[in-house]
């Protein structure tokens, strides 16, 4: 069990709930759009499912027989009035009717986006092995700083790799008052005279100077000279909050490290290239992996898990969670299917913190106020109300203004005050009926259920959706720990309920492409976890249909995404939201709803293709790998 025993519930009220058959659907089988299908006499297909049909009517006179034969594509079937108004009528077929073959072929689906990286790259391109000995260890000196079963000999091993420091310890030992006439020319002796205390304090302060100022490569990063102390400091004060041991400050230095990926993408662009990087909200946001993509064929997640991994052998058993929680911070993010993810509940716990983490630099040196109270909303959860999380705040603002003070760092960091933002899913999304629906459904999930399945036509849609209503002030999930799950990215691991101690709330993303090895042990954890799991899955899957078993677990808690095609205000709202986040993060008025008039795109294909006209519109579609 976590701090305060996250993640539990009492079982009576599962049990209750149990009695009391309250369902998020009570459908048989799942509904799909369909285009350029007609019933003969009554009119054109609208959705469509094993049980029925919903039908816009040709004319507006009420049907004459509440019994109808009906031909559908060439299919003849008995169907039953159940459903009537002026323009559309609902239609249950007497008995179950394997309809896949006429869905698949009329399926309606979002227009969706790929482009073409101008260049690939991989980590096989980083070629100077010099400084990769360099790198690994100063993160290796970082690891040892705070292990208490380190020694001098580990110590001499890796500052013997790094002459600048090598010399300031020679220098500092030459330096002292007890020093004799003999001048020291090597570490040993030096580390001897000075004694392992001293040394520690001049090989961190050696640290905090070269991970504050070498910013050569981030010239338009606004204070990057905090960037790093800052988050050091965040993730140190943050960690005991969620029981996470930082063994070695190996959390910590993962963190204070993770710019090298963005570091090597630079070094590969062109000037211009490093102009997108101007603060932690770009740094950590959707939009800088979309660039990042475009240009390069990968990301820095994808090239610092290579990197740290492959090519120095650190973080092995905490990159995973890393990466997890840049999908807390953007649940709607993609991994490519090559990439595989190991769970443990050390990595998970790690998600969490360093989420919270990207969410205090974003309010502090990028003064999101978005950001600012979905953390201090989170850190409720820790015992901390708004005005003792802001006093939290300030007391790692002051600690790391001391060590910057420390370091030579004349410029200090700002004190934080409580952010006048209100997020309130309804308020963004408006009273449309699909939405409303939508929205009764999660007030439902968040004061008497515990399960839901999302089913969606877009993904990237239902995952923004599903992100602005666990951060919403309107219902209970703000404070709650949660994780996201890329399904499809899972190794085929034990997927036990304890890994998910200390969470409120698991996230599943795109279930139906779990490996089936993982099966029975997804059932377990559904039947037996006592917080709440959100499952996603693809209407294009046809899980009623592929995987029946997966659809008889998941078919009274279904909530169905509000679909683009149910009506254009829904698509249009969709498009208002897109391009008001697009335009807002590139300081511009690149993306307009007119560009998507014509056709139905998914929101990814809007922002793909508002980026790329943002390139070429800055001429950054010009770059070239050096």
């Amino acid at each position: 069990m976590g701090l305060f025993g996250f993640g539990k519930k009492e079982k009576k009220k599962i049990e209750k709930e149990s009695k009391k058959n309250i369902f998020l659907s009570k459908r048989e089988s799942d509904r799909y759009h369909v285009d350029n299908l007609y019933i003969k006499g009554i009119g054109k297909v609208i959705d469509i499912s094993k049980n029925g049909v919903g039908v816009a009517k040709e004319e507006i006179e009420e049907l004459k027989k509440e019994n109808l034969d009906i031909n559908l594509n060439n299919l003849e079937i008995k169907a039953t009035v159940k459903r009537e108004t002026l323009k559309e009528a609902g239609l249950k077929f007497e008995d179950e009717v394997d309809t896949k073959e006429i869905i698949k072929s009329h399926l309606l689906k979002p227009k969706s986006y790929i482009f073409e990286p101008k260049n690939r790259l991989s980590i096989e391109d980083i070629e100077d092995d010099e400084e990769i000995e360099k790198i690994k260890a100063v993160i290796n000196l970082m690891l040892e700083l705070d292990d208490p079963n380190t020694n001098v000999e580990k110590f001499k091993s890796h500052i013997q790799t790094l002459p600048e420091l090598e010399e300031r310890i020679i220098k500092k030992a030459n330096s002292v008052e007890s020093a004799s006439k003999s001048e020291i020319t090597n570490v040993t002796t030096a580390i001897t005279r000075i004694g392992f205390e001293e040394v520690k304090k001049i090989v961190y302060e050696y640290i905090n100077t070269k991970i504050t100022l070498s910013n050569e490569n981030f010239t338009e990063f606004e204070n990057y000279e905090f960037y790093n102390i800052l988050k050091s400091s965040i993730f140190k004060k943050l960690a005991p909050l969620f029981s996470f041991r930082d063994l070695r400050s190996e959390g910590r230095s993962l963190l204070t490290t993770d710019m090298l990926g963005v570091e090597f993408l630079i070094e590969k662009g062109d000037k211009e290239f490093k102009k997108i990087y101007k603060s932690p909200k770009f740094l950590y946001g959707y939009l800088a992996r979309i660039y990042e993509r475009y240009f390069f064929g990968v990301d820095f997640l994808e090239i610092n898990k290579d990197y740290f991994i492959n090519k120095l052998g650190l973080f092995n058993y905490l990159y995973d969670g890393y990466i997890l929680a840049h999908l807390s911070h953007f649940p709607y993010f993609e991994l490519k299917d090559s990439s595989k993810i190991s769970l443990s509940s050390r990595k998970l716990r790690f998600s969490y913190i360093a989420y919270l983490t990207f969410l205090a630099l974003e309010f502090i040196l990028s003064k999101d106020k978005k950001s600012g109270i979905i953390l201090l909303n989170r850190l409720k959860r820790f015992g901390l109300d708004s005005s003792k999380a802001i006093s939290f705040l300030n007391e790692t603002i002051f600690e790391a203004n001391e060590i910057l003070h420390n370091i030579g760092i004349k410029n200090r960091i700002s004190n934080i005050s409580f952010p006048t933002v209100n997020l309130n899913l309804t308020k963004i999304l408006g009273k449309e009926l699909h939405f409303s629906s939508f929205i009764d459904k999660i007030s439902l999930l968040s004061k008497e259920l515990n399960r839901a399945a999302f089913r969606y036509e877009d993904p990237f849609f239902a995952m923004y959706l599903i992100d602005l209503a666990i951060n919403s002030n309107e219902f209970d999930f703000y404070d709650m720990p949660f994780c996201v799950i890329p399904t499809k990215n899972l190794e085929d691991e034990d997927l036990k309920i304890e890994l998910f101690n200390g969470f409120d709330i698991v996230i599943f993303k795109d279930i139906e492409k779990l490996s089936d090895n993982l099966w029975d042990d997804f059932v377990k954890l559904w039947k037996d976890f006592e917080g709440k799991i959100f499952v996603t899955y693809s209407a294009y899957n046809m899980i009623d249909f592929e995987k029946s078993k997966m659809h008889q677990l998941f078919k009274d808690f279904i909530i169905d995404i509000p679909s683009y095609f149910d009506n254009e205000f829904i698509y249009k709202s969709m498009l208002k939201i897109a391009c008001s986040e697009i335009n807002k993060e590139l300081e511009t008025n690149v993306c307009s709803i007119l560009d998507f008039k014509d056709k139905i795109y998914s929101m990814d294909a809007i922002i793909k293709k508002s980026v790329e006209k943002y390139i070429a519109i800055e001429g950054k579609n010009s770059l070239q790998l050096k």
